[in-house]
């Protein structure tokens, strides 16, 4: 496997700047998404950083009805099961926000 040229790595003191920097640029992307497209599509993951991040996500001014929101790691659990990462995702940001549920 070969590396290419534009890797990048980034340094962060604590997790809790991992969370805000990726806040940050999932709600740059969507900015810059509606803005080019009408509409910003993301795909969700599971864990404790995305967790934080999420969390963060939920104070943003963003144009929720343009987020179209997909899970990417799913577990396979009943829809209300608590290990689930949707409702993680739930319970952290999308019950707070106005993104239709369609």
């Amino acid at each position: 496997m070969t590396v290419s040229d534009d890797t990048r790595w980034h340094r962060f003191d604590s997790a809790d700047a991992v969370a805000q920097a990726a806040a940050a640029r999932i709600y740059s992307a969507a900015e810059e998404a509606i803005a080019e497209r009408g509409r910003f599509r993301v795909v969700l993951a599971g864990g404790t950083t995305p967790k934080a991040a999420y969390t963060l996500l939920r104070e943003m001014p963003a144009q929720w009805a343009e987020w179209f929101v997909y899970f990417g790691d799913e577990r396979c659990l009943p829809p209300d099961d608590p290990q689930r990462n949707s409702v993680m995702a739930c319970e952290a940001w999308l019950a707070h926000v106005p993104i239709p549920p369609a």
